[in-house]
């Protein structure tokens, strides 16, 4: 049995998502330093966001996570096995040209916080994906869903987020399901944050 997740099924199947990590790449210089945050163990966005020119460095927590994204990802990645919430104790300031988080702050239990956190980090932008305590027709999750996560943000917070540290803002919402692929049934939102 299939079970729902953020990101289950291909991102061929996934045309907002695919925008999303497309909108990215526009923002995002050939040959930046990328850091891809709570990667997992499919590193979908760092498998996007890869190539050549342009370096990716995974961060989980869960060694058997990175060494999937290693094998999945060669030698256009690095991983890093640490929790996102030391991302400031382990990386110098401005260290990475995009810092992205691709439905990984759901596992934490202040996201708002985190994503200030972050800021530091990029010299030029963040991007985030979020799962949102709303279905698709915008009720909230019921109660048993909500204990799949630590969290699940509100629409606009994670834009507020950004802005509050600083940053132009970009965001949009989704409340397509892709029930095809055993998605998790909640809305998501998208948020590109640039810095001045």
């Amino acid at each position: 049995m299939a079970f729902a997740t953020p990101f289950s099924g291909s991102l061929d199947q996934k045309p907002e998502d695919r925008a999303f990590l497309s909108t990215i790449v526009t923002q995002c210089p050939a040959n930046a330093l990328v850091l891809d945050v709570g990667s997992g163990p499919q590193a979908q966005a760092a498998r996007f966001l890869a190539s050549p020119r342009r370096r990716v460095c995974c961060v989980d927590i869960d060694a058997a996570a990175l060494r999937s994204a290693a094998m999945l990802l060669g030698p256009l990645a690095d991983g890093v096995q640490a929790d996102m919430s030391d991302l400031g104790r382990i990386f110098r300031s401005e260290m990475f040209d995009l810092v992205v988080g691709f439905y990984s702050l759901q596992h934490h239990s202040d996201p708002v916080a985190l994503v200030r956190s972050m800021v530091p980090s990029s010299r030029r932008c963040l991007a985030f994906s979020v799962l949102l305590d709303c279905a698709e027709d915008g009720r909230p999750l019921p109660v048993p869903l909500k204990s799949f996560y630590r969290s699940f943000m509100q629409p606009g917070d994670l834009g507020r987020a950004l802005r509050a540290s600083g940053c132009a803002e970009i965001s949009w919402l989704r409340r397509v399901v892709y029930v095809d692929e055993h998605e998790f049934p909640c809305a998501r939102e998208y948020a590109l944050g640039i810095k001045d």
